[in-house]
């Protein structure tokens, strides 16, 4: 196992090596050999990748970590059904991962694996444990698994190049929302009675309500409710005929502590996932922009320099409702 290498920036990177052997192996052309004729696509696909990533980053400090537990981690041992349904790796992959830890004892990068453990769990342990010593840390990959790493004040950068022009961007991790919970956790639909001029009317009282949360002075929330059931059934009375597959409803961000919920507004029966989400300046601009017509267009909101679109981060706190029908 090499030790870490010293480059020009005092910064950890973590490189959750798998994925970019996979994506090597399965898009590069698999002619490619080496001088014994053995498959080297995937080896020069990942090669290729980390020695960018070293030439653009020059990060000081730099750790791959490999899967190398499909069949053997401690998960397997508590579920003999944990990952069953995947295949096994091609003979050549094989091979070629190997090969790929050689290439980083060659650079003398370091490189971890384990038959107990999966590569998440090497990058969450050496995560941690820097993060204790105040080293900053950048976590190359695109397991969303390892977003559970992120924590507040954690910066994320964007860089890349489109055509050749070059992109950035830079947001915050914001701070957790807490307290998220429903005045009434159900609503209820009254059933519809037509009596004429004069007659009862519906009592719509029990299917409104308020998601409430602890406010942080300065911080903006937007909310999203999505439907979690199985096979909703569409709420006719908001949506005449059925609805038409749309699970989650977003309301628009806001300062506030609160937000009203109504029944008829949400699209099936059952039980919803309340999210209170905190989010940034940026993302409330992009939605304000959003809110134009054809008689007063603007550019839409960037924070990337160099592009157009929005680069930001969010956190949630959550709860639940369940509509009914009366």
């Amino acid at each position: 196992m090499a030790g870490l290498r010293g480059y020009n920036r005092r910064v950890l990177y973590l490189i959750d090596a798998s994925v970019y052997v996979f994506r090597a192996y399965y898009s590069m052309p698999p002619d490619m050999l080496d001088r014994e004729g053995n498959a080297a696509h995937a080896l020069f696909g990942f090669a290729r990748f980390l020695g960018d990533l070293i030439e653009r980053a020059k990060p000081r400090y730099l750790a791959v970590a490999f899967d190398e537990s499909l069949e053997t981690s401690f998960r397997n041992r508590i579920d003999p059904t944990y990952k069953a349904n995947r295949e096994p790796a091609p003979a050549d992959l094989k091979l070629q991962f190997g090969r790929c830890r050689e290439f980083c004892e060659h650079l003398g990068v370091a490189h971890f694996g384990s038959g107990e453990y999966e590569a998440d769990d090497i990058i969450g342990t050496l995560h941690a444990r820097f993060r204790r010593e105040g080293l900053p840390a950048t976590l190359v990959t695109r397991d969303k698994d390892l977003a559970q790493l992120v924590r507040e004040g954690d910066v994320f950068t964007l860089e890349g190049s489109v055509k050749g022009r070059a992109l950035s961007a830079r947001t915050v991790v914001p701070g957790r929302p807490t307290g998220a919970r429903m005045v009434s956790s159900t609503l209820t639909i009254p059933t519809l009675t037509f009596g004429g001029p004069g007659g009862p009317r519906p009592d719509f009282s029990a299917a409104q309500t308020l998601v409430r949360w602890t406010k942080s002075p300065g911080s903006l929330y937007f909310v999203t409710l999505e439907n979690v059931e199985l096979s909703p059934v569409g709420v006719d009375i908001a949506f005449p005929g059925g609805i038409r597959g749309r699970r989650r409803v977003i309301f628009a961000p806001t300062a506030a502590d609160s937000l009203p919920v109504n029944a008829l507004g949400l699209p099936y029966y059952g039980r919803y996932q309340v999210y209170v989400w905190r989010v940034n300046e940026e993302y409330a601009q992009l939605y304000a922009t959003l809110q134009q017509d054809s008689r007063d267009l603007n550019e839409p909101f960037t924070n990337i320099t160099g592009g157009l679109g929005v680069f930001t981060a969010f956190a949630a706190d959550t709860t639940s409702v369940t509509v009914i029908k009366k």
